[in-house]
C-alpha cells in the first residue's frame, strides 16, 4: 500500500512552502517595525499627531514596496 506525499510527510506541509510562509511573516513584522518606530520617532520629535501620521503613511508605503519588490526578485 503506497502512501501519498501528504501522508507521507505526516499531514505537515512541505518544507519549501513552510519556508515561503516563514518568509512572508517575517517581511510583514519587518514592515510593521519600521513604520511603528518611525510614526513615534516622527511624534517625539514633532508632537503633532498629523506630521506623525503622514510619515508613518509615506514609511508604509515605501518599506511595503520594498518587501514586495525583495519578495519577487527572490522567487526569480
Amino acid at each position: 500500500m503506497k502512501l501519498s506525499e501528504q501522508e507521507a510527510l505526516g499531514g505537515v506541509m512541505a518544507p519549501n512552502k513552510r519556508t515561503h510562509t516563514k518568509q512572508v511573516e517575517q517581511l510583514t513584522y519587518s514592515v510593521i517595525v519600521v513604520v511603528t518606530m518611525g510614526w513615534g520617532i516622527a511624534l517625539a520629535l514633532t508632537k503633532s499627531l498629523v506630521v506623525s501620521y503622514w510619515v508613518a503613511g509615506a514609511l508604509l508605503l515605501l518599506t511595503a514596496t520594498f518587501a514586495v519588490v525583495v519578495h519577487r526578485l527572490d522567487r526569480e
